[in-house]
């Protein structure tokens, strides 16, 4: 556990469950989508969580 988030599998996460891979995070909104920004000037949007380029490696859960 680390600054209250613990780390789970990217199949176990829900929708407000943080999900990482290197270089990029996104939040998980649904059960297969994420919003997240592909760069720091494009706009924010909503994205499959799978069939990605790079897949996110890990989800992380907020627990306080």
């Amino acid at each position: 556990k680390r600054y209250g988030f613990v780390p789970l599998s990217v199949d176990d996460s829900a929708p407000g469950d943080v999900l990482w891979s290197p270089g990029h995070v996104a939040l998980k909104v649904g059960s297969n989508q994420v919003v997240e920004a592909s760069g720091s000037k494009k706009k924010v949007k909503y994205n499959p969580i799978h069939g990605r380029y790079k897949p996110f490696q890990v989800a992380y859960r907020y627990v306080g």
